[in-house]
């Protein structure tokens, strides 16, 4: 059994398999690809040959007409990765300061805004210490999940700080209360709003793990 098997259009067509052979042409024949299997115990140590050899190629015939290129199942992992990564930074990079913003407009209190801050740093570190595990001993988490996290605790860490926030900076203006008490009174009050809306969104989460989607 060969360590390599090379496929083309061309190869295909001199075989006289045609039908296989258009599979790998564009409809106005621009276009074409060629696949190449490779050993198991080839696989690592041709992935950097592969790179090197399509930058070789871009740069003797790429063009703004010609592209050279190549895809697979470790391509698109890299791509995926690149990409989550670009939209988690994009994404917090504005999302953020504005929450910020926002949460201190309402708060009025430029040391309580670091409450979020310490919620997104801590969970953060935890979310991703478990999706490390997760993907390396039990399941293969898709590329969307690291996002789909940044995105929740970000939401999260402001929604639910705002609840307590705004809860304690009332119990201290409007009624007087020392910080201890205004303290106990907004876990009290708005404490069972958190823990009811975080432990219904973990059950769905949860619930995630055994619906094939």
């Amino acid at each position: 059994q060969p360590d390599y098997l090379l496929t083309s259009y061309y190869a295909y067509k001199e075989n006289g398999d045609l039908l296989k052979a258009e599979v790998l042409i564009s409809a106005n024949h621009s276009a074409s690809m060629m696949q190449v299997w490779f050993a198991t115990s080839l696989t690592q140590g041709v992935r950097q040959l592969e790179h090197e050899m399509v930058q070789d190629l871009y740069s003797q015939f790429g063009s703004d007409v010609v592209y050279v290129g190549f895809t697979g199942t470790y391509t698109n992992n890299i791509e995926a990765k690149t990409l989550t990564e670009q939209e988690v930074i994009h994404s917090d990079a504005i999302v953020i300061p504005v929450s910020f913003v926002l949460l201190a407009l309402v708060v009025r209190s430029w040391r309580m805004i670091f409450i979020p801050l310490v919620s997104i740093v801590v969970t953060a570190s935890y979310a991703g210490g478990i999706l490390y595990l997760i993907a390396r001993y039990w399941l293969k988490v898709t590329s969307a999940a690291p996002a789909v996290i940044a995105f929740l605790i970000v939401a999260l860490s402001f929604d639910y700080s705002l609840f307590i926030l705004t809860r304690y900076r009332e119990e201290i203006q409007a009624h007087g209360r020392t910080p201890f008490e205004a303290l106990g009174l907004s876990v009290r009050h708005s404490g069972h709003v958190i823990m009811g809306s975080g432990s219904t969104l973990t059950l769905c989460f949860i619930g995630l793990l055994f619906i094939p989607i």
